[in-house]
């Protein structure tokens, strides 16, 4: 029944938490299933990380419609604040408690360059402390998964190396009990 709606609907929304899609490596999971039904109806997929979005959306809501902040739009410029959601379930590594904590750390920084001294410092000093701050957490998670498939390569050529121990010994045995049972033949 689903999979007739995914066949007759336009647009494919899942929604994913993290790690989500670990379990789609069985071949009779339904998440799996889903999408492979979308893939081959080639229906527009959309993707959305449903916890860390909701928070995001929810802060936003509760700064701008608590008269807290105040700004405007015209027509050329667009506040900058949306983006500082997408940091934050990035920073948070897209938990739901780790996007909470880490949108109040971006507002603490946000915050605290409104109060620097202009003339000695630039505007944008607290945009570029957090795009700093966000440039090196992206460098460790990446420097954590290379160490982590060094350390997989590592495990496979021990692994490896094992297995070639064992059939040799096994190889070895095979040999002892043949050559054990033609001796007694003779």
């Amino acid at each position: 029944a689903i999979l007739d709606y995914i066949k007759n609907c336009k647009d494919f929304i899942i929604i994913l938490s993290p790690h989500s899609l670990d379990r789609c490596v069985n071949e009779g999971d339904w998440v799996r299933k889903e999408l492979a039904c979308a893939l081959k109806e080639k229906k527009n997929i959309i993707l959305t990380m449903f916890i860390s979005g909701c928070l995001a959306g929810l802060g936003a809501s509760f700064l701008y419609l608590s008269g807290i902040e105040q700004w405007s739009c015209g027509q050329t410029n667009v506040p900058g604040m949306g983006f500082n959601g997408i940091a934050a379930a990035f920073l948070g590594g897209l938990h739901p408690i780790g996007s909470i904590l880490s949108a109040f750390f971006i507002q603490h920084i946000t915050s605290g360059g409104s109060y620097v001294d202009k003339m000695v410092y630039a505007s944008q000093i607290s945009d570029l402390i957090l795009a700093i701050i966000i440039y090196f957490c992206s460098f460790v998670l990446l420097l954590r998964l290379l160490m982590k498939k060094g350390a997989l390569k590592r495990m496979e050529k021990q692994i490896d190396t094992i297995h070639e121990k064992v059939v040799d010994q096994i190889d070895d045995t095979e040999h002892r009990i043949q050559d054990k049972a033609r001796n007694e033949q003779n």
